[in-house]
């Protein structure tokens, strides 16, 4: 039994799933590194080892374990210091994942939609890495990779490939046309920080979490199963959706991913009506990407059956496209189940927070209200969700006006279903209120 079949054993088996795991090799490369990280290995140490560097790998993986038995349910820290990352992804539930974890990980992206994008805002920006999607419109992310590479400014900027399709040939791909390193969709915070820190110099180190006995200061631990809040009671049942699987994964308390869940749910009857569009067209490689839009949405959110049907749908375009119709079936039904588990996590109008009934007669305090919303807008620009949310429910929930606090949910509503630009033009109208007004 080799090590990342003896490690994927122990993670399995309730009593020893949580023991710390270094993995060594002297042979292994970027493949099996990802194959061991995917196997829930703590750190990759590779030989040969010196004392100084088994003990940032033991520092690192006992790190890992002490945070996990502290019960401490603090939210993970940022990583790094702020810098600008290039994300390429044409997927929009990719991109707000995206968003939300690279945030937490303190690092700030700018997103491209396709490799047109990509190279336009690379050569006209400063970036310290690029993450880079395979599979774009327009221009994919190899050609990309190529055209930056061909500027010898671009040669030294880190580029990283991301794909759901780990397979040897495709990370060859990659290599060839000149990218850095190698993510496999979904992504893993674990992954992305691991390859990140390969990359991204200056990385912060979070205080060491307390103990009976001290180590030398160490990286911070790439998993953080425990740092993040708890799923909502019942999640883990949640059929068709591995919810609990995604917060550990992903690294982000539930209260960030519900949103994400909930735009999901949202966006599914689009894509399945994307799919039959393809469908009813018969073109096989447009049933392919759309297809692929789906699981990778799907797998990103811990959809794994729906994300499972979806790449069999993918796969039967390219290579048998007379099975595509059986094939769609199958996505449906994983699709409904999945959709069902999602709108159970949605608020019901009895649970969600209500503002007390005001008098329209109600002051209002116009210099703090319109601080709040000048710092909404900047915020709801950047596509901040986190904030956003959390200042727009903060506002809703402010004495005011009944008309003021009706506006202000609305918006708070808007910002929490991924609705920006309305977002946008409700804050700006709000703003024009005549009891916001300076002169009011």
């Amino acid at each position: 039994m080799d090590g990342i079949e003896a490690a994927k054993r122990i993670r399995a088996n309730p009593h020893t799933r949580d023991l710390p795991i270094i993995l060594t090799s002297a042979y292994a490369g970027l493949e099996e590194e990802n194959q061991a990280l995917a196997a829930g290995v703590n750190v990759f140490l590779p030989k040969p080892i010196t004392a100084s560097n088994l003990l940032d790998a033991v520092a690192e993986a006992v790190g890992h374990s002490m945070q996990k038995t502290s019960g401490s349910q603090k939210v993970a820290g940022p990583v790094f210091q702020r810098q600008r990352l290039l994300l390429a992804e044409d997927n929009e539930a990719n991109q707000f994942v995206a968003r939300e974890v690279l945030g937490a990980l303190g690092l700030e992206i700018d997103i491209a939609e396709n490799g047109v994008e990509a190279v336009a805002m690379a050569q006209g920006g400063r970036y310290a890495a690029i993450l880079m999607d395979i599979q774009m419109p327009v221009m994919d992310g190899l050609e990309a990779t190529r055209i930056l590479r061909a500027e010898p400014i671009r040669c030294a900027l880190p580029i990283i490939a991301l794909t759901a399709n780990a397979m040897k040939s495709d990370m060859d791909a990659c290599r060839a046309a000149g990218m850095d390193d190698f993510l496999s969709k979904p992504i893993e915070r674990a992954s992305l920080v691991h390859v990140l820190k390969r990359w991204i110099s200056q990385a912060t180190v979070p205080a060491a979490p307390a103990s009976s006995f001290e180590l030398p200061a160490a990286p911070a631990a790439p998993r953080a199963e425990s740092a993040t809040a708890p799923p909502p009671r019942g999640a883990d049942a949640a059929d068709g959706i591995d919810i609990a699987g995604t917060v550990r994964r992903l690294g982000l308390p539930m209260d960030r991913l519900l949103p994400l869940f909930l735009r999901f749910a949202d966006s599914l009857p689009k894509m399945l009506a994307d799919i039959h569009a393809a469908m009813a067209t018969g073109d096989p490689a447009h049933i392919g990407k759309t297809a692929h839009a789906l699981a990778g949405a799907a797998g990103n959110l811990g959809a794994d059956r729906l994300r499972a049907a979806s790449k069999a749908l993918e796969a039967a375009a390219k290579q048998n496209p007379k099975d595509c119709q059986a094939l769609l079936a199958a996505v449906e039904r994983e699709a409904q189940t999945a959709l069902l588990s999602l709108e159970s996590l949605r608020p019901s109008p009895a649970q969600a927070p209500q503002a007390p009934s005001r008098p329209d007669e109600t002051p209002l305090d116009v210099l703090a209200w319109r601080t709040d919303l000048f710092r909404l807008r900047e915020q709801v620009a950047e596509s901040d969700l986190s904030g956003a949310s959390e200042l727009a429910r903060s506002l809703a929930l402010q004495p005011a006006p009944v008309p003021v606090s009706q506006a202000m949910a609305a918006i708070a509503d808007l910002v929490d279903g991924y609705e920006f630009d309305e977002a946008l033009d409700r804050i700006e109208s709000l703003l024009q209120d005549p009891q916001l007004r300076e002169d009011a």
